[in-house]
């Protein structure tokens, strides 16, 4: 299955040379990953 997700970054996900931060991609990756465990039924 393939999970598509517009996510705005914030200025607080930004560091200098206009790069994300590790923090928010490590964010974003947990968002992705409840999603899919709604999907298949798995509530934390």
């Amino acid at each position: 299955m393939i999970y598509n997700e517009k996510f705005k970054i914030g200025l607080k996900d930004v560091w200098k040379d206009s790069k994300v931060s590790n923090v928010a991609i490590l964010e974003y990756l947990e968002d992705v990953a409840a999603y899919h465990s709604d999907s298949v039924g798995v509530r934390s």
